[in-house]
């Protein structure tokens, strides 16, 4: 099993697809059948690595989305491509105003049921106002934002893109999450939902932390 996309943090890899989670039950989280393909704008055209630790959040909830977030820890990886590049956390409970914008991207379904790109995909989204959001997806909780084109949903993800990121100038604010109805995508107000990564900054940092067997790792320089 692949991820379509995710987020790359030194030698772990976030990825918060929590639809691919479900089908990694199948599995009792065992990491063994699952690679990582990264480092081209081709589906399964770049270097495939294998998951050898996957570390979901204990908080997750499957209905509302919350929490949506885990870990993969992966073999080594090259990340010195134009393709393949480190990605930098926010601060803790940093505040996404509204009005951000936000690039997105993904090799997921194209149109509503299919097909999925066979070539990355990317657009920018505007953070949306929690009022806005709990319209369009009433279970919001404060781990969550939406973003997009609220009358119009001209710009979204869609189904095969969750655990994408939704990032600005080389920060992870947030990963592709969910929608009101999960097989549609790019409805007049109905946005596509975000974990918001500023409210698991001290989760990730703790998790790699208790995980690794590396002890330059557990500095976590790379995240001040």
């Amino acid at each position: 099993m692949g991820c379509h996309f995710s987020s790359l943090l030194r030698d772990f890899d976030t990825n918060v697809s929590k639809y691919a989670y479900l089908n990694h039950n199948n599995f009792n989280l065992n990491p063994s059948p699952v690679v990582v393909d990264y480092g081209s704008i081709r589906l399964n055209g770049g270097t495939v690595v294998n998951v050898t630790r996957i570390i979901k959040h204990e908080d997750v909830n499957w209905v509302t989305g919350d929490s949506d977030i885990a870990l993969l820890k992966t073999d080594p990886m090259k990340l010195d491509s134009i393709h393949a590049q480190k990605i930098g956390l926010p601060q803790q409970d940093f505040g996404l105003g509204v009005g951000r914008i936000v690039n997105i991207s993904g090799f997921g379904w194209t149109d509503n049921y299919g097909p999925y790109s066979k070539n990355l995909k990317y657009g920018s989204a505007k953070v949306l106002s929690e009022k806005e959001c709990k319209e369009g997806f009433p279970q919001l909780t404060e781990k969550q934002f939406c973003a997009g084109d609220f009358g119009l949903g001209t710009t979204d993800f869609c189904y095969g893109d969750y655990g994408g990121p939704a990032a600005n100038w080389g920060i992870l604010y947030g990963i592709q999450s969910t929608h009101k109805n999960r097989y549609w995508c790019g409805l007049p107000k109905q946005p596509g939902v975000y974990t918001n990564v500023s409210q698991f900054v001290d989760w990730i940092k703790k998790t790699i932390t208790n995980n690794s067997d590396n002890n330059e790792l557990r500095k976590l320089t790379s995240f001040n």
